[in-house]
């Protein structure tokens, strides 16, 4: 939670462009402030728009929010983008391939 946070943040203040941080920062803060976490899952992407397990994370963190249209785009791009999961296979289908 929020130690993790915290160093994610420290990375930050050295590489603000670090997607790999912003993605695993956003994860930490996802539980305590979802609007961070999106901020930060937001601007992995924006640094690295074709890391699909971005994609995929925006997408989950999308969707325990209840954000499901969010969810379904992120998901959808994230399989375009090549991941690989058996849970995102079942998504994809569940959306209709």
């Amino acid at each position: 939670g929020a130690e993790a946070a915290a160093s994610f943040g420290k990375v930050l203040r050295i590489d603000p462009n670090d997607a790999a941080a912003l993605l695993q920062r956003g994860l930490a803060l996802l539980p305590t402030d979802p609007a961070a976490a999106l901020r930060d899952l937001d601007a992995a992407i924006r640094v690295s728009p074709n890391w699909a397990a971005a994609w995929a994370t925006r997408g989950q963190a999308q969707e325990k929010l209840g954000r499901r249209e969010a969810a379904s785009a992120d998901y959808r791009r994230a399989f375009e983008l090549g991941y690989q999961g058996p849970w995102l296979n079942r998504k994809i289908e569940a959306l209709g391939g």
